[in-house]
């Protein structure tokens, strides 16, 4: 079971204490007929054309000779080209055809063989989301091929992907001994990894494989060790011509960069992307592709994310000097600026596509709700009141909005019920806990319940979970409850609770019947936040996994927590437009400061309900924040 705070220094966007997931593993699925393979287009018939037996596959697709350099050939990467490495010796050896169906080895196992095939045809399409499907349907395939690493954890993936669709439509527990299985033979072979005979993007291409592993089996902790561990990985990619390197700054580092959303909105401060790998220093003035304008955004977003991380903390003690707080404002000028140009230069690019045939429709809309959401974080980063959101209902609209044109485009209905991407659940989520106009925050509900995203997974994101504290947040500041109506509904556990320690363990500040916070803090359950970039700066391939954890993935799950005996709190709300007083329409929106839920913090959560910590201005006196632990039903 591991705990993740929230995400107090964004407050309220996020904040997650997950339950890791019930481990315990039942039989996957059917063998499919017919081996999976990877079918290799066909040459291009023309006559006379050099034959190459020994040279990389895409240098035999093009008809050309390859200068059979490793791990990947120079002809392929100076003409800009994905080196799509080397079939094995004997399957390089063979005398078939080109165009032949090429089996992987290894694959010789019915639940290995339909594993693959269902990772290629139902798991790849829909890992990216909105924003991006490269690296899922091209990179991590063509690497299985040649790495096995990369095979078993691809196996691992899928058959949990597989479980989780069955669960969802059939509401059975499949039996999950396959995927530990093939993760645990994963963190083997990476263990045994060469640096010297493999390329350096393995590891970081096998990181990524290992956080959709987390993320499916809801463990966020081991999730946020992957994404540190990557991000220290590309820190040890020197600047250089090599084809790894090219292909991380191409594929990778854009990835990684946009893992920041997955780790600072859950209170964790991964390692900076390094200068040399990054797409420019400077926003241009103009993007010559949807694809520039989406890796300047999140390279900024990451920066973004950092600054509030810092700014929030400063806020709120009173040991942070004028200098430092100057310091803090010159930055947060100097990153607003940096967000307008991008959105300029945005703005000129979506000026040039042609009107009735846009260029990725979808990521656009994406792009305008961080940019969106960036602005409202860093504008608020140093306000300590949550009237200070009051200022951008503006923005807040366009949230709404932008999410709305996703959820009905046509790509996002085949997206499916997961995907690896942060995208759309989060920002929907934080509009209705932060904006307090009644309409708009209302209408970011009825996104949340919508049909199309209810039972939607985004990582560790689950809407119905997010809906659930959205509903709750809005009751609580809207029906202003008494101190007396505030103890009807909440339940605050002693230290001496088992199912208390499960949930705070370690983190928990105090020792007495109430947690006890004091308000020269961020409102959260820790009172710094867990810099990840100081874990493991030795890096070993050997705790890439801890080694307590490993046991989950052959078989012996973790502990799971005792069953509850609360009931959970119903939590019912209008949503209807027509019956606001309209002089509360208008800012403060009828909920003064003392009333406003600074953070909320979801998790964990079982198969009846969630819990949820709800952070408010302490009572008249006291200089603690009022904390409230709920359990709502989903």
């Amino acid at each position: 079971m591991s705990l993740s705070p929230g995400i107090d220094y964004l407050e309220g966007f996020s904040g997650h204490s997950s339950d890791g997931g019930n481990s315990s593993s039942s039989a996957s699925a059917s063998a499919n007929n017919g081996n999976s393979a990877v079918a290799l287009a066909k040459p291009s018939g023309r006559k006379g054309s050099r034959k190459v037996r020994t040279g990389c596959i895409t240098c035999k697709l093009r008809k050309v000779k390859c200068d059979e350099s490793k791990p990947s050939c120079m002809r392929c990467v100076k003409t800009g080209r994905l080196c799509d490495g080397y079939l094995p010796p004997r399957a390089a050896a063979s005398s078939s055809p080109l165009h032949a169906i090429v089996q992987l080895p290894e694959l010789n196992s019915p639940l290995a063989r339909h594993a693959y095939d269902y990772y290629r045809t139902k798991t790849a399409p829909i890992l990216g989301g909105v924003i991006d499907s490269d690296f899922w349907t091209s990179i991590v395939l063509k690497t299985s091929v040649r790495e096995p690493v990369v095979r078993h954890a691809l196996l691992a993936v899928s058959s949990l992907h597989e479980h989780l669709d069955i669960k969802l439509r059939e509401g059975r527990d499949e039996d999950r001994a396959f995927a530990f299985g093939e993760y645990g033979k994963a963190i083997g072979a990476l263990r045994q990894w060469d640096a010297r005979a493999s390329p350096t993007a393995i590891p970081l291409i096998v990181c990524v494989l290992f956080i959709c592993i987390e993320y499916f089996l809801e463990q966020e902790t081991s999730a946020q060790l992957h994404i540190s561990q990557g991000r220290q990985l590309l820190n040890m990619l020197q600047d250089s011509q090599a084809p790894e390197v090219a292909l991380a700054k191409q594929h990778l580092v854009p990835l990684y960069t946009r893992l920041s959303l997955a780790s600072f909105l859950y209170s964790n401060q991964p390692p900076p992307i390094p200068d040399h790998l990054k797409s420019g220093v400077a926003v241009p003035a103009e993007f010559e592709s949807v694809e520039q304008a989406r890796n300047f955004l999140y390279q900024i977003v990451d920066d973004a994310l950092r600054f509030t991380m810092k700014g929030k903390p400063a806020v709120y003690s009173p040991e942070t000097t004028q200098w430092e707080m100057q310091m803090l404002q010159e930055t947060q000028q100097r990153l607003l600026s940096q967000f307008s140009r991008w959105n300029i230069a945005f703005t000129m690019l979506s000026a040039s596509m042609p009107a009735n045939k846009p260029s990725h429709p979808g990521i656009q809309h994406l792009l305008h709700i961080y940019y969106n959401a960036s602005i409202i974080w860093i504008s608020t980063a140093l306000q300590p009141l949550q009237l200070a959101y009051d200022a951008h209902i503006g923005a807040f609209a366009n949230i709404i909005s932008h999410a709305s044109a996703i959820i009905n485009t046509h790509t996002f209905a085949l997206s499916g019920y997961f995907s690896f991407e942060t995208e759309i659940i989060g920002p929907i989520y934080w509009t209705a806990i932060k904006c307090r106009h009644p309409l708009l925050r209302r209408a970011a509900l009825r996104l949340l319940l919508n049909d199309k995203i209810k039972e939607r997974r985004e990582g560790l994101w689950y809407t119905r979970e997010t809906a659930a504290v959205a509903s709750r947040v809005i009751a609580m500041e809207e029906q202003s409850m008494t101190d007396a109506q505030r103890a009807t509904y909440s339940w605050h556990s002693g230290p001496d609770s088992e199912y208390s320690q499960n949930i705070f363990g370690q983190y928990s500040p105090g020792a007495s019947d109430e947690l006890q916070i004091p308000n020269t803090l961020p409102p959260t359950l820790i009172p710094t936040v867990r810099e990840t970039s100081t874990l493991h700066t030795d890096i070993s391939f050997d705790n890439l996994v801890p080694s307590d954890h490993i046991d989950a993935y052959l078989g012996r799950g973790p502990r799971e927590p005792k069953t509850l005996n609360r009931v959970p709190i119903p939590v019912e709300i209008s949503l209807e437009y027509n019956a606001f007083d309209p002089t509360k329409l208008e800012s403060p929106f009828g909920i003064p400061e003392e009333d406003r839920v600074k953070n909320a913090i979801i998790g964990p959560r079982n198969d009846t309900g969630t819990w949820a910590t709800l952070f408010r201005d302490g009572r008249a006196g006291s200089s603690d924040w009022d904390i409230t632990r709920d359990f709502l039903k989903l």
